[in-house]
């Protein structure tokens, strides 16, 4: 007899009824638009830094390279100092520097007439004798610190990467 009385029970309610089934719709889009905010805040981090990544490499590369370049100079193959350049004959024979220009609004750093990196704020060579002070002397010159720092993204600060070079030749200049 019980079981006759729940049968009959759950019989007569198999479903929803139309207010509760019109009162879930809006609740369930209130549900979904949150998620969905939810999401792109998700997809629009991912882009910016996917998008730093590959600026952050090729910052990265453009430091190795002018680091690399200038690990191997002679005191004699330095021809010009500046605090934003660096004239010298590689290792080619070649007259090469190291510069900023600008074109339009874009800053890039070149190597001659070579791009190496586009939408750089600043490109900072500072020249170090022997004892770490900063000259402009170029037979003095022991250390090279190199600074590039990238243009800002929106409200995203740009990047700075720096590193001091002691080119191989310098060290024992005066000794010789």
């Amino acid at each position: 007899m019980l079981k006759q009385n729940w049968f009959k029970k759950l019989r007569c309610q198999r479903g929803f009824s139309m207010i509760e089934t019109v009162l879930s719709i809006p609740l369930i889009g209130i549900v979904f638009a949150m998620a969905s905010q939810v999401m792109m805040t998700q997809v629009d981090s991912y882009e910016m830094v996917a998008s730093r990544q590959g600026e952050l490499t090729d910052a990265r590369y453009s430091l190795n390279r002018v680091a690399d370049e200038l690990l191997y100079l002679k005191t004699s193959d330095v021809l010009a100092i500046s605090s934003n350049s660096i004239s010298f004959v590689d290792k080619d024979g070649n007259d090469t520097s190291f510069s900023t220009t600008v074109n339009g609004s874009t800053t890039s750093l070149m190597r001659g007439t070579d791009e190496l990196l586009s939408g750089i704020s600043s490109f900072q060579l500072t020249y170090l004798d022997s004892t770490g002070t900063s000259t402009n002397d170029m037979t003095m010159l022991r250390q090279i610190q190199i600074s590039i720092t990238t243009k800002a993204i929106g409200t995203t600060p740009g990047l700075t990467l720096s590193t001091t070079v002691i080119p191989r030749n310098f060290v024992y200049a005066s000794y010789q």
